[in-house]
């Protein structure tokens, strides 16, 4: 988050009139499941922070950071209950901002990172497999269109977006299960390069006195990864992250000022 906090200063302090930016700030609560066909699932309740900078005069640009947690239900090598997971994301985008009579459209295009840790450490199914830690990272590229449409003191927000998918890495942090296991176990990485995303989000806007705004947001995202890279072991055995889906279905609120 620190790192989102820095960019809006420098976006504060280029000199542009305050009047053209929107602060927003609020919570969010989704399912969340992830699967990798045929093979496993997890599935859970996470529940979030986030915060946005939003500058519009023609000229469109954001600055988005989210943060989530939770505890999620593992099924594969038997079911694990109560895996914590913890997830991050920074988005910047720019556009263009197109105005007809209420209604703004705005096409945008920009770069985003989004990071999910997974720890199931010493964390034992009810078959007596024991979990590990995964990291997953993504780089993408959103590319969307927004839409805000204002009417007797409310706004009608729909957005929708692809993302292209740039690159990604899944860590796994195997080694420590050598000695538990009696067998050759190792932290590695595997290297993610074909994939893509897609999101919807609809909110409603209630505007409150002193130029603030009450938001209440409905939302789905997903993403669809294919096979990664093989790494091999210095045992040579090939250790490779297959497909992987994740869908979130959400709701959230926020203020805007």
């Amino acid at each position: 988050m620190k790192r989102f906090f820095l960019m809006t200063a420098l976006l504060l302090t280029t000199g542009v009139s305050a009047k053209n930016f929107e602060f927003e700030a609020g919570i969010n609560s989704y399912q969340h499941k992830y699967f990798e066909p045929g093979i496993m699932s997890e599935k859970g309740r996470l529940l979030g922070v986030k915060g946005s900078v939003s500058y519009h005069n023609s000229f469109f640009a954001r600055l988005e950071a989210e943060n989530g947690k939770g505890k999620i239900e593992y099924n594969g090598t038997g079911v694990t209950k109560g895996v914590p997971d913890n997830f991050y994301s920074y988005r910047g985008l720019i556009g263009k901002d197109l105005l007809r009579g209420n209604l703004r459209f705005t096409p945008y295009a920009g770069l985003g990172r989004r990071y999910l840790n997974d720890n199931s450490n010493n964390l034992i199914s009810d078959t007596g497999g024991i979990g590990y830690e995964r990291q997953s990272k993504y780089t993408y590229v959103p590319i969307g269109l927004e839409m805000k449409y204002q009417m007797f003191g409310w706004a009608l927000n729909p957005s929708i977006e692809y993302d292209y998918f740039l690159e990604g890495e899944q860590t796994s942090y195997m080694g420590y299960l050598t000695p538990i296991l009696a067998g050759n176990y190792y932290d590695f990485t595997n290297k993610q390069n074909d994939g893509r995303g897609f999101r919807a989000s609809l909110k409603f806007i209630k505007d409150l006195p002193n130029k603030t705004s009450l938001a209440f947001e409905i939302f789905y995202r997903q993403w669809d990864i294919d096979d990664s890279t093989v790494w091999v072991s210095p045992d040579l055995t090939g250790w490779y992250e297959p497909q992987n889906r994740t869908r979130q279905l959400g709701v959230g609120m926020s203020v805007i000022f």
